[in-house]
């Protein structure tokens, strides 16, 4: 997983390697307040969503585009050629070559003999690579991999800079998509002498101690796999003046363990040291969901969100790191169309806390409390901060920051509620909510968790997963799960003698909410659809509109009944409704499509309070399919119960 090395010498062959040896040390304060000193780069988490509440910040505007006027969208700065990325930008005249990809390798001055250096081979097996490309790995956790390699392997004394740019196409019928990207650093890059085990899935685990976040040797070959049909690494190592490039075969024979040969020559694209990864032809599916802007959604947006929440103790000046200076740091750069450039600079965002439950005082966590908790062998060691998330519009009366926009990751919302989980300086999991099987009291309905907030900061003794997208759920995890479900129902303090229900303090519910069903959420979308039916409307745009529905009965299929059918009496414009209690998995998606081609229904949808994983991998999947004219085969769709609050849960009486 290792894009970013330097050299350490080992003591028993005496030959040089590559490595760092990471003094960074977890801050007991992870709420200091961290700013830049330029303006110019938008805090995220003083955008709202209503321009009414605070004119002088900026919105996250949905429809926002590229060129709309100030104040519909973030505060770039605009320049004439991309800063950073490590290739020229430029509109090419008929018959230019093009720039910047690192096919051609330079030979040097006449005469001059470039050195190549043959690469070792480790283990072979031809089929690793592709096998490495499939994978259901988020596209940001991704990119967090190449972001976690260039912090890993920083120059010390040197501030860091990472420059993650997108180079995107023009916009059709409302949607844009990334063309290629690239991530730059100017960390201590690739040494040759290490190269087989950086490119080898799992060869470079553990090689850069415990401290480091270069942990797994894995994640970076899955992301180059399964991102760009044509990756390529140029890397210039710390100490070397020259460096070498990678194309997508090299790449391919490292990974797949059959070594390679390579060519030291002049990297005019990286100053002293650095490495760029470039993701040429972004996969169609998965690659090119990076950057995706389209009605409701901006990637980008979202990217600089989680950047500032992951990595935002790294970023503190403090860290050694990074410096506040406006050439350090992490920077999202958008390259359009028509070769502008905005440029953003990533800034950290920690947990928004409200109100402490049982003192009142507003703006911290739970009594202000950094609770320590350690094995009863000290084999781990946690720390823990539990608080409560401010959701209405007053509550921001009473603390000092403002009302978070859309994509801030702390507004409140289903994905965003629970416990951010930080391992070794990064936030490595945000929206935890601790599994059943660890915490049978947890109430998983609706919204119920949407106001919890919290810290679990992993010290010692823990490990994450290959990906570095969670903790690895050993027997240290399993205790630590017992000890946070004591906090949360059993708390206790210097100032709390008596046990107290801490998790009934902090969960968003009334008495109806704790009673909510499946059938209510039923009748709740019967009385909306009382209403469409009057008014000849549509559930979703592109859907028929609604005609008639089984208010009163249920219309059977071959495989079941679907909890609601509409136009059951217009067959081409039958719509299906499987409804659930809960987050929709992937088995109520694949039983929707069995009531659907029962009857031949191009049109359904989910009623749920949220999608889970499988639940949205199955959805994405259904929708894809096509008949061999190109018709789409499943029209599904997603109604959020939150949608039909306003509608009563009692079936009304019909018109």
């Amino acid at each position: 997983m290792n894009t970013a090395w330097f050299m350490r010498e080992d003591k028993n062959d005496g030959k040089n390697y590559q490595h760092q040896d990471s003094e960074t040390k977890t801050d007991s304060v992870l709420n200091e307040e961290v700013t830049t000193s330029n303006s110019e780069f938008p805090q995220l988490n003083q955008i709202n969503d209503d321009q009414d509440d605070q004119n002088t910040n900026f919105e996250f505007d949905d429809n926002a585009t590229d060129e709309s006027s100030e104040g519909e969208g973030p505060e770039y700065e605009e320049a004439d050629e991309p800063q950073g990325n490590g290739d020229d930008v430029s509109e090419g005249g008929e018959g230019d070559e093009p720039q910047g990809n690192g096919d051609d390798v330079q030979e040097g001055g006449e005469g001059d003999e470039p050195e190549e250096i043959d690469i070792e081979p480790i283990t072979m097996n031809p089929r690793r690579w592709a096998g490495l490309g499939r994978n259901s790995t988020d596209v940001m956790q991704h990119i967090f991999e190449f972001v976690d390699n260039s912090v890993a392997h920083h120059v010390p004394d040197v501030p860091l800079r990472v420059d993650i740019s997108l180079y995107q196409n023009s916009s059709v019928d409302g949607t844009t998509y990334t063309q290629r990207a690239e991530i730059k650093d100017n960390a201590s890059g690739i040494s040759p002498e290490i190269l087989s085990q950086a490119l080898m899935p799992d060869a470079a685990a553990g090689m850069w101690g415990e401290e480091s976040g270069s942990e797994h040797g894995y994640g970076m070959k899955p992301a180059l796999a399964s991102l760009a049909e044509a990756p390529m690494i140029i890397t210039k190592p710390l100490g070397l003046d020259l460096g070498y490039r990678l194309d997508t075969q090299k790449i391919q024979d490292l990974v797949n363990g059959n070594g390679c040969r390579i060519r030291l020559e002049d990297i005019e694209e990286l100053d002293s040291h650095g490495t760029i990864i470039k993701l040429n032809s972004l996969t169609s599916g998965k690659g090119n969901k990076l950057g995706l802007k389209k009605k409701g959604t901006d990637s980008v947006k979202k990217l600089l969100g989680r950047l500032g929440q992951r990595y935002r103790e790294v970023l503190k000046p403090g860290r050694g790191i990074f410096t506040s200076d406006d050439t350090s740091g992490i920077f999202v750069n958008v390259i359009h169309s028509n070769n502008r450039v905005t440029k953003t600079k990533v800034i950290p965002y920690s947990p928004i806390y409200f109100k402490c439950p049982i003192t009142g005082s507003t703006g911290i966590p739970v009594e202000n409390r950094t609770i320590t908790i350690n094995a009863a062998d000290s084999s781990w060691s946690a720390r823990i901060r539990i608080g409560l998330a401010p959701n209405k519009p007053h509550h921001f009366d009473e603390i000092p920051e403002s009302k978070p926009g859309k994509f801030h990751p702390y507004k409140v919302s289903g994905d965003n509620a629970g416990f951010d989980i930080i391992h070794r300086n990064i936030v490595i999991t945000y929206g935890h909510i601790p599994k059943h099987e660890y915490m049978d009291g947890i109430d998983r309905h609706g919204s119920t968790n949407n106001r919890i907030r919290g810290e679990i900061i992993l010290d010692s003794g823990f490990t994450s997963t290959r990906t570095k997208d969670g903790p690895n759920e050993d027997e240290a995890w399993k205790q630590l799960m017992d000890e946070l479900e004591d906090l949360l129902f059993r708390y206790t303090s210097q100032t709390v003698e008596e046990p107290v229900n801490l998790y009934a303090k902090l969960a968003w519910r009334s008495k109806k909410e704790l009673t909510y069903t499946e059938t209510m959420y039923v009748n709740q979308l019967k009385n909306k659809l009382s209403s469409l039916k009057s008014s000849g409307g549509r559930l979703f745009s592109g859907f028929p509109k609604v005609k008639s529905f089984t208010r009163d009965y249920e219309h059977p299929t071959k495989f079941g009944k679907p909890d609601i059918t509409i136009n059951v009496d217009h067959k081409t414009d039958e719509i299906m409704v499987e409804a659930k209690q809960a987050p929709a998995e992937g088995r109520h998606v694949y039983q929707l499509r069995a009531y659907m081609d029962a009857n031949d229904c191009n049109f359904g949808i989910i009623l749920a309070p949220g999608m889970a994983d499988t639940g949205l991998a199955a959805l994405e999947y259904l929708r894809k399919l096509k008949t061999w004219t190109g018709k789409k085969v499943y029209k599904i769709e997603h109604l959020n119960t939150a949608e039909l609050a306003t509608y009563s849960t009692e079936l009304e009486e019909s018109d």
